[in-house]
């Protein structure tokens, strides 16, 4: 419900930027009003610029992305509690589902190497086993 409501807010602000340029090349091909042109071409412009704003107050993820950038932090990839019960799954035998990314990150923090963890999903040509 929230992606349906945030893709109508961006729609409805397409919508209200784009259509009096519009609406100004229809009605005014021979610019005899050119501040209606110009009004338009600045809500293109501004279309360009409302977009993120829109994102950010309608998404707690793009909220969390930006702060990261801003500040310079290091982004996390899951939350605490998350790594530890999939790690503790993984330690008992049954393997969580992990991306590789995920895996690389893991490692390399806590000092690891991936590739000896992970399956061999694309095998050497060279090696003939059958």
């Amino acid at each position: 419900m929230r992606i349906t409501r945030m893709s109508l807010v961006i729609f409805l602000t397409f919508l209200l930027c784009y259509l009096p340029v519009t609406v100004s090349k229809i009605k005014d091909p021979f610019v005899k009003y050119p501040g209606l042109h110009i009004l338009g071409y600045i809500l293109c412009y501004f279309s360009a610029c409302v977009n993120p704003i829109i994102y950010v107050i309608m998404s707690k993820q793009y909220r969390q992305a930006y702060k990261t950038v801003l500040f310079c932090r290091r982004p996390r990839l899951f939350s605490d509690s998350s790594m530890q019960s999939k790690e503790s799954k993984s330690r008992d035998g049954v393997m969580g589902s992990r991306t590789y990314m995920s895996q690389v990150s893991n490692d390399s923090v806590s000092g690891g190497t991936a590739m000896e963890e992970l399956p061999d999903v694309f095998p050497d040509p060279k090696d003939n086993r059958k």
